[in-house]
């Protein structure tokens, strides 16, 4: 999917992403709307899922955002690959 978007800025490919699989999506805040199961599961899991979007089509993704969505993408791996998800898999 990136490799189509070359070099089109954030506020282009975040449109995108709102077609893709959960984890793309969950960078546009229409992925959030009318779809509580979503909330259940940040309820769940504590994971902060949140848009990287404004609504004046200058969406940037930024340090702050990388940060942000990094943190995200450590807390799924912990969560994933905690003792107590293996043990479920035994």
């Amino acid at each position: 999917m990136n490799a189509s978007l070359q070099d089109k800025p954030y506020s282009h490919k975040v449109n995108v992403y709102s077609t893709q699989n959960l984890l793309a999506a969950s960078l546009h805040p229409q992925t959030y709307e009318n779809k509580p199961k979503i909330k259940q599961m940040q309820e769940r899991t504590g994971l902060d899922l949140k848009p990287i979007y404004q609504e004046d089509g200058k969406s940037q993704f930024t340090k702050v955002s990388f940060d942000e969505r990094f943190a995200l993408y450590r807390d799924i791996a912990e969560q994933m690959w905690s003792v107590e998800s293996l043990k479920e898999l035994v």
